[in-house]
């Protein structure tokens, strides 16, 4: 029985791919030469190579399909010094020296995630399910001060009596 992957071979991870290329080059080397499968095996070995081969190729060029030179155009463009980059979920800010407000994105969040509260801080974005707290301090330890403080309340004060008659003592 040949190896089978657990997908098809443009759809395997990594290291699946890695795996089932050891399986087909230990079936080809355990399978007699002039058996009819190893045609079958030569064909999906090179197969998996061609994948390999090409994710190699797309990782070196960063990505980018072909790996010759950029067109002068775009080349012109990065290097054009008054070149301003806005993200695409804002508009341009009417002060070039000011940065870009993206409120769309957390807005787009929440209306997804409704079951979630969103916090950011620092430029840090926090999710925490609705109606779990979230506690932040310049201080790890103001931080655990501040749960040990929900878990463990100061016991109330007991009301004040007021003096009555009975707690006077006759004069001596």
């Amino acid at each position: 029985m040949t190896p089978q992957p657990p997908h098809p071979v443009h759809a395997l991870t990594s290291r699946e791919l890695a795996g089932y290329r050891r399986q087909l080059e230990h079936a080809i080397k355990g399978i007699d030469p002039a058996a009819p499968v190893q045609a079958l095996l030569h064909h999906n070995l090179e197969e998996v190579l061609g994948e390999q081969h090409s994710r190699a190729a797309l990782t070196a060029t960063a990505g980018r399909a072909d790996s010759g030179p950029a067109p002068a155009a775009a080349a012109a463009r990065r290097s054009s010094p008054d070149r301003r980059t806005t993200p695409m979920t804002g508009p341009s800010p009417a002060d070039p020296g000011a940065a870009p407000r993206d409120d769309l994105t957390p807005r787009v969040f929440r209306a997804l995630y409704r079951a979630f509260d969103l916090h950011t801080v620092g430029g840090t974005h926090i999710a925490v399910p609705t109606g779990t707290p979230c506690y932040a301090a310049p201080s790890l330890s103001e931080v655990a001060r501040k749960i040990s403080a929900r878990e463990h309340p100061e016991p109330a004060a007991p009301p004040a009596i007021p003096p009555g008659p009975l707690d006077r003592r006759p004069a001596r």
